[in-house]
């Protein structure tokens, strides 16, 4: 079905562009427009009414004195030399906060039993320790919490990781699934994230099918945007010349994100397992990805879009799971992760360098969201990002000392700040981001909040 405008007509924020190509049901979702609300004020005003929430995670810990600056005090964030470089070079110190010395609930809570590597991720954005991983009976985590607060207009989170990947030794334990148990929902049970960011894309951006050979037609290599082409003019020339520069800059960020994806699923599409689907339990088939930048760089576009659209309050990223030996041969390390990590006798040069590359991507998931338009501003002004790990040292398998970088605008808080919090449950931090997001879990937290100031 067409859309038909005249100049007075008034646009839903849920207005779609479908295709009119025949056997083929295509929708795709707008971004923020003017002309979706009755005054200049309601359109500038919208961007603080509801927020978004994206968590990077960090498996397999951090170097904690190369992940955080050596020079710096509360107001003056000095990133050179750090792995946390790229923000700096990027221009978004100001935009970013620094947690160092934060103790994972996990190591606080008693009792919690079992895998450390387990706790570590399945506590990390619920602020509280899974008791056994036996058993798991977890909080809701954050990222359902804002979701719930938003259910009339929002799916469940989106859950991405660049790397799901089981070697011989996990598949043999029971509870290995859990090593990827980032997300809870009200229920206790995980989120369980996909690699496969196409699937995604097509759920967010192709809602409708008219027949079953349709998945067939909408392959990467085939625009959708040329199935909408003329809905697309159409539009346009009843919007103003903001909305119509906000259009041409959102579809152009479409087709990057087709071209993004469809390079990563030729990437992934030469990988194998490590093991046979038959010896894995029917949970997920791992793929070890080879191509993380790729994958990162291509989450951080489909992500900056499904906030541009609305069509989701929360993104969890994780650059793996827990216990992952994911492959670095990207960049010329020839030992596979976990091993690199664990190795408390060996160079840290490895490490090191696993390290600044996961915060380079994730400065870019940051720099995405900032140059992105929104409103009158931009999907940061609206939206609290939170990158770390569950992890301090992993090679002694440490919960204190975990990385934890918050940024995105969210109440009060202020950033270009370094805070050293010596032994704070992480929780507290959880904490604050709820209240700040005004998410309504807790009465009152008292005094287990963290400086925001």
């Amino acid at each position: 079905m067409k859309i038909k405008l005249t100049r007075r007509t008034k646009l839903t924020r849920r207005t779609v562009l479908r295709s009119s190509k025949i056997g083929v049901g295509v929708a795709v979702g707008l971004p923020i427009l003017e002309a979706m609300f009755d005054s200049d004020r309601a359109y500038a005003q919208y961007t603080t009414q509801e927020q978004n929430l994206l968590s990077l995670y960090l498996p397999n810990g951090i170097i904690e004195d190369r992940w955080f600056p050596k020079y710096t005090n509360k107001t003056t964030l000095n990133l050179a030399g750090s792995a946390l470089e790229e923000f700096a070079n990027k221009g978004l110190e100001g935009d970013i906060s620094l947690y160092r010395g934060l103790t994972n609930a996990c190591g606080i809570d008693t009792p919690s039993i079992g895998n450390i590597h387990v706790r570590a991720i399945a506590s990390w954005l619920s602020g509280h320790a899974l008791p056994d991983v036996r058993v798991p009976n977890q909080n809701t985590s954050i990222d359902f919490l804002l979701t719930r607060k938003y259910s009339t207009a929002h799916r469940h989170p989106v859950n991405l990781s660049a790397n799901i990947e089981h070697n011989s030794l996990i598949a043999r334990i029971e509870h290995y699934r859990f090593l990827n148990a980032l997300s809870w929902d009200d229920n206790n049970q995980y989120n369980p994230p996909t690699t496969n960011l196409r699937r995604i894309y097509n759920q967010l951006f192709s809602l409708d099918t008219a027949a079953s050979n349709t998945k067939s037609e909408l392959e990467l290599t085939s625009s959708v945007l040329d199935y909408i082409k003329q809905d697309a003019e159409q539009l346009k020339n009843q919007l103003g010349q903001e909305d119509r520069d906000t259009i041409e800059q959102y579809f152009g960020n479409l087709r990057d994100v087709e071209r993004s994806v469809k390079e990563q699923l030729n990437q992934v599409n030469q990988c194998t397992p490590d093991i046979s689907s038959e010896q894995m339990p029917a949970l997920e088939p791992g793929i070890r990805n080879r191509a993380i930048e790729t994958h990162a760089k291509a989450a951080a576009k489909l992500t900056a879009l499904a906030f541009q659209c609305n069509l989701v309050s929360a993104v969890n990223y994780a650059f793996g799971g827990e216990q992952s030996n994911a492959d670095y041969a990207e960049l010329g390390i020839k030992r596979r992760f976990h091993d690199v990590v664990s190795d408390s006798s060996g160079s840290k040069k490895d490490a090191i360098a696993i390290d600044k590359f996961h915060a380079d991507l994730a400065a870019n998931f940051l720099y995405e969201l900032k140059n992105t338009p929104h409103g009158e501003g931009s999907l940061l002004d609206n939206t609290a990002m939170i990158f770390g790990s569950g992890l301090g040292n992993a090679a002694k398998h440490e919960t204190n000392n975990i990385a934890m970088l918050v940024a995105g605008k969210m109440g009060e808080w202020k950033h270009g700040r370094y805070h050293q919090v010596d032994g704070v449950n992480h929780r507290y931090l959880i904490n604050s981001i709820k209240r700040e997001l005004n998410i309504q879990y807790s009465n009152s937290f008292g005094s287990e909040v963290v400086d925001i100031q």
